[in-house]
């Protein structure tokens, strides 16, 4: 398996899981690697290597000084994930990379070379050489000079030209691909004359002698200025036509140079400028005056290609201008697309920096002077500089522009008409205006959308920040431990590479996590020590100010009250909050001067501002002004809230979601300055207009957190104070805080008049929802029939629906499904009058509870599917919680575990994102039921003793019997006996507390089963006698059929057999597939108790019996059991 490449020709760098290592701690480090790479899979004594890198050093630093650069080599090297000593191995005696998972491009071109000249197949000779030629991108490390680099550079070089030379050859039957590689030697050795001999004899080959004799020319003007002498006799004759095939093959690594022998080819620059220069071309040739690059072009790749499309168009347009913030990066795209599209502009590319110009008028003289004119008298510098520029195809690069828009614009046309090849690259955080231009956005880098390693190290910001922080810190990499970090850091700075850049500088003076702790000064300590640069480009403040002084005083104004936003905003709120009635046009110029963002979303454009501007732009603002427009904003929100609310719950519901999606930053803006400048009852009137879209949107916990702030403000006992205690109420019940919202409701009804009935209404429905989801019947059926009189008197047709569906609600949860069902039906045909997709959504989803506990399954999961489509489309994430849990325990039913398993990881998602903890403790005990149906029984009971840990504590009782039920079950067949019948005895007590009859004959169930295998049978006969007790007294007829089960199970391990066959008779058919819902390890129990008393019997008995109790009624089969029970009594 290959993690690393190391690559030698053309410079040193290595790749790394597709990572790009180009810097390293020290030279030394960088020579260690290099020695290691070429010389692949020896191990190199250390004292070796310590003697070539450290020759005079004191042995002990020296010794020290390999084993930093190992250590260092081996952070870089070696993915993340990976044991130390895989790539690079070391011990105590050697070094050295291991050839399993390393490779090195000289290596193998050597080896390529080698097995090359053991070919005796023209064809594999051919396919070995190509490959080999492949990886020569360059000499071997240009610019390193120790004594093995410099033996083997002239050795490699060679054994090319030669390979291309034999390439040639090879391809004399196809003189074309054969001149291909011919020409490649020339380009890469002009001093050799074999390669002008071969390219001269392809030529003559393909019968182009016009360009042989030109080549000749060029070889013999060649050796005449080096050396004064005339071609060879060999040469002569190849562009005569004469020459003799070559018989014997000289292997390629040892052919000597050929008669012209002179200086090395020239040292080729760093790797990405190979990868950009054709190779036949020498520097000292192209025309222009392009910067060097300092450091690697990183991100930008589909910019780019388009950029450099439009250039390599001969129809494209003539005159683009890069446009965006200062910081975006629009130079380094200009410079780099020039860089790459070089070959088609042969009069040069010219950059021209305009940075310090204030006055358009010396526009020309700038372009003059980068392209070196000398003035001539009576002719203007612009004219001078166009007629340079029409020689031949040219490209000028005009950089920071923006500042001589103003009378400097006319100089672009009049140029582009006096050089019809020039092409022109503008820079600028504004469009120019004119016709010719062709605008080209440069938008910010895309952003890290999560903290795995893999797809950080593919994200541009990431390369980014890495590349830069390595020019600091070489042996800086992406790790496990700092991946989350430089994400949320890349997200920080918003994916501004100049943000970036400086963040990358500070790496030896803050970690990557310290940077995000001081994010929020960002424009202070964002800054560059280079002091090569600009002022503007040196700091973040310093790019920001220098667009500032871009715009006239009011504007500049305007920019700053804007950052009064969050998150963005419309025109109507800039018209209304800054009062400014010309907000059209003063947006349309912030935006032309790629200080604002615009954007699409809910049908409707909206604005934005980068964290860093509005942070600049919010400091611009005295302190009575930002508190003057925070009151505008909080009022402006209430008031469009407030329109909204009755809205919520219509028909136009989903398109009043998505509105408010765009503005929620917005809100919770409004409401952190409610708190910090006591304005409470405003805040609370901002969260009872949105209380609907919170409780779709699943803000329990925020709008808590808020709530609690205010009522610990102890506020006086308005309408508000009432309001914010009905709220809190409604949202401890959705994070499965009974207590508190019981607290809440209490105190509510205290202080809330009943004259005021929408509200007294509101608070009896949140009493009435705290008592079923703590089982408390009676109180439940009290509350909600005050709650539907009242409503009914009012005529409140959608709280009407609300009691009858927390009716519906409280009557499945006591087992009395085909009331629950009745009553959720008539919640279900008011929201649908009212339009209320949420209230329909809901109603959809309650119905399906009743309908899975008496196993109509298709049907019910037919309805938690169409309520989680409907809450999909809504972003309704606190119901999607609840409709997965539901299609998760549906699926288990169904007996599809993995299913079932899928979707509660759905639901758990929703829960842990609304911070609903009532949901997460249900998902863990459902949980708990697919581990305990893998057979997995310890992490079962660590879901659900998780479960339950939250349920005590919140007082949910309902779900507290279920924890309790679950466990007994689970030890039982883990062999924890004595516990599960402490948590089966358990079980039982809190089901009666509670009435649910579900939950009593479940725990009778497991309570038998564990006293038997505890060798308690008298005691496991008396709790079965209560089992048959309660079933005839509280026993829907599926916990009767259900205790006949108990029953049966019981005689079975007793050899009551004859009884137990007529009680299974009488169990059959009682129910439509009234097995379903058994656990997968209890149905097993049940089968094999059948099995066994069958086997007993035999199968004319089991008939028998079996058709006697099929006679019997459910009633009768109970009495025969309880008989029994009794005479085993008396016996025993």
């Amino acid at each position: 398996m290959e993690l690393c490449q190391v690559e030698l020709f053309g410079g040193i760098k290595a790749i790394v899981s597709g990572r790009v290592v180009a810097r390293f701690r020290t030279e030394k480090t960088a020579l260690l690697l290099a020695y290691c790479a070429y010389f692949l899979g020896r191990e190199h004594p250390r004292e070796t290597l310590i003697e070539m890198l450290w020759p005079d050093s004191d042995p002990d630093q020296a010794r020290n000084s390999l084993s930093k650069a190992v250590s260092s080599l081996r952070n870089q090297l070696e993915p993340a994930g990976i044991e130390p000593g895989t790539v690079l191995q070391a011990d105590r005696r050697t070094v050295g990379l291991n050839p399993d998972f390393a490779t090195c491009d000289a290596h193998r071109f050597a080896r390529l070379i080698e097995a090359a000249n053991k070919i005796s197949d023209p064809s594999a000779e051919m396919a070995a050489l190509e490959q080999a030629v492949g990886l020569f991108k360059g000499e071997l490390m240009p610019g390193f000079y120790a004594d093995w680099i410099m033996d083997e550079q002239p050795r490699l070089h060679d054994a090319y030209i030669s390979a291309l030379n034999r390439l040639a050859e090879l391809h004399s039957h196809n003189p074309r691909k054969g001149l291909e590689y011919a020409k490649r030697a020339v380009a890469a050795d002009p001093l050799r004359e074999d390669a002008h001999v071969a390219a001269i004899r392809l030529m003559v080959a393909s019968g182009d002698r016009a360009s042989a004799q030109r080549q000749y020319q060029a070889l013999e003007k060649m050796i005449k200025e080096e050396w004064g002498n005339e071609p060879s006799q060999e040469a002569q004759n190849a562009l005569q036509g004469k020459f003799a095939r070559q018989t014997v093959r000289t292997p390629v690594l040892e052919r000597s140079r050929p008669v012209v022998v002179g200086v090395a080819a020239a040292i080729l620059p760093a790797p990405e400028e190979v990868e950009q220069t054709p190779a036949a071309v020498s520097p000292e040739s192209r025309k222009g005056n392009l910067p060097s690059s300092r450091s690697r072009f990183v991100g930008r790749e589909s910019e780019l290609e388009r950029l450099c499309d439009m250039l390599g168009d001969a129809q494209g347009p003539r005159l683009i201008t890069l446009i965006g913030f200062g910081g975006v990066g629009k130079t380094r795209l200009a410079l780099q697309s020039a860089r790459n599209a070089q070959s088609a502009f042969p009069g040069g590319a010219w950059f021209v920096q305009l940075q310090d110009v204030d006055d358009p008028s010396i526009i020309p003289d700038a372009i003059a002077s980068v392209l070196r004119l000398t003035p001539i008298r009576g002719a203007s510098t612009l004219d001078q500089s166009a007629a340079v520029l029409s020689e031949s195809p040219s490209l000028l690069i005009l950089d920071n522009f923006e500042q001589l828009i103003e009378g400097g614009v006319e100089t672009l046309p009049k140029l582009l008409d006096q050089a019809s090849a020039l092409r022109i690259i503008v820079t600028s955080r504004l469009p120019l205006g004119l016709a010719a231009e062709q605008e080209f956005p440069i938008g910010l880098l895309p952003l890290p959308t999560d903290d795995e390693l893999e797809s950080l190290q593919s994200n541009p910001c990431v390369e980014l920040f890495i590349d830069r922080a390595q020019q600091k810190m070489p042996d800086f990499a992406l790790s496990a431990g700092n991946a989350a970090s430089v994400a949320q850091l890349c997200r920080e700075l918003e994916g501004i590479p100049l943000a970036i850049e400086l963040a990358a500088a500070r790496i030896r003076l803050l970690s990557p996590r310290q940077m995000v702790e001081r994010i929020s000064q960002r424009l202070d300590w964002l800054t560059s020590p280079r002091k090569d640069l600009a002022e503007r480009q040196r700091t973040l403040r310093g790019t920001v100010e220098w667009s500032m002084k871009l715009l006239d005083p009011e504007l500049r104004t305007r920019f700053s009250q804007l950052s009064v936003f969050r998150g963005g905003w419309n025109l109507e709120a800039a018209e209304a909050i800054l009062e400014w009635p010309d907000a059209l046009e003063g947006l349309h110029q912030l935006q032309e001067s790629s200080l604002i963002i615009g954007f699409d979303a809910a049908d409707e454009r909206r604005y934005r501002l980068l964290e860093t501007l509005q942070a600049y732009g919010w400091s611009q603002l005295a302190p009575h002004e930002q508190t003057k427009l925070r009151l505008r904003h909080l009022q402006y929100f209430i008031d469009r809230a407030e329109e909204d609310c009755g809205a919520m719950l219509s028909e136009r519901q989903l398109e009043l979601f998505d509105k408010w999606d765009s503005k929620i930053e917005n809100v919770w803006a409004a409401l952190a300055f409610a708190e910090s400048h006591g304005e409470w009852d405003q805040g609370v009137r901002l969260i009872e207009a949105l209380r609907h879209y919170f409780g779709v949107k699943g803000y329990w916990g925020e709008i808590l957190r808020w709530l609690e702030k205010y009522l610990a403000a102890k506020p006086a006992n308005t309408v508000w104070h009432g309001i914010a205690l009905v709220t809190k109420s409604a949202s401890c019940i959705r994070v499965g805080d009974y207590v508190g919202a019981q607290s809440a409701a209490d105190q509510a009804e205290q202080i809330i008049d009943p004259q005021d009935q929408t509200l007294y209404l509101r608070m009896l429905l949140a009493k009435a929802t705290v008592a079923w989801s703590q089982a408390r019947h009676a109180d439940t059926e009290q509350i909600y029939g005050k709650a539907l009189e009242l409503a009914e008197s009012m005529n409140h047709r959608i709280g009407i629906a609300e009691v009858h569906n927390g009716l519906g609600n409280a009557y499945t949860n006591q087992g009395n499904y085909l009331d629950g069902i009745k009553h959720i039906e008539i919640a279900m045909k008011l929201r649908r009058e009212q339009g209320d997709l949420r209230g329909v959504a809901g109603c959809l989803n309650n119905m399906g509870l009743p309908l899975q506990q008496i196993d109509r399954l298709d049907e019910a999961m037919a309805l938690f599917e169409e309520a989680r489509d409907i809450n999909l489309k809504m972003g309704n994430y606190s119901w999607l919680a609840h409709n997965y849990l539901n299609i998760g325990t549906t699926h288990q039913y169904k007996a599809d575990i993995e299913a079932a398993d899928e979707a509660y990881q759905q639901a758990l998602k929703y829960y842990a994102r609304i911070g609903d903890l009532s949901g997460v403790a249900a998902i863990k005990n459902n949980m708990g039921n697919v581990q305990r149906s893998r057979g997995n029984y310890a992490k079962a009971r660590e879901l659900y003793e998780s479960s339950l840990e939250f349920n005590l504590r919140q007082r949910n009782m309902l779900w507290e019997a279920k924890n309790y039920r679950n466990l007994a079950s689970t030890l039982l067949y883990s062999g924890e006996l004595e516990q599960g019948w402490d948590y089966a005895q358990r079980a039982l007590a809190k089901s009666k507390e509670i009435n649910d009859n579900r939950g009593i004959f479940g725990a009778y169930e497991a309570g038998v089963e564990l006293l038997y295998r505890l060798n308690r049978v008298r005691e496991s006969f008396d709790f079965c006698a209560q089992c048959v007790q309660d079933a005839f007294e509280v026993g829907s007829p599926v916990n009767q059929v259900a205790t006949l089960r108990v029953a049966a199970q019981l005689f079975v391990h007793v050899g009551l057999l004859d009884s137990a066959g007529v009680l299974v008779g009488a169990s059959m058919d009682r129910l439509e597939d009234d097995l379903l819902n058994a656990m997968p390890d209890d149905q097993q129990r049940w089968e094999a108790a059948v099995d066994k008393a069958k086997n007993a019997l035999g199968a004319k008995n089991w008939q028998r019996l079996i058709a006697e109790g099929q006679a019997l009624k459910v009633v009768d089969a109970l009495q025969l059991a309880s008989k029994e029970i009794e005479n085993f009594q008396k016996s025993s």
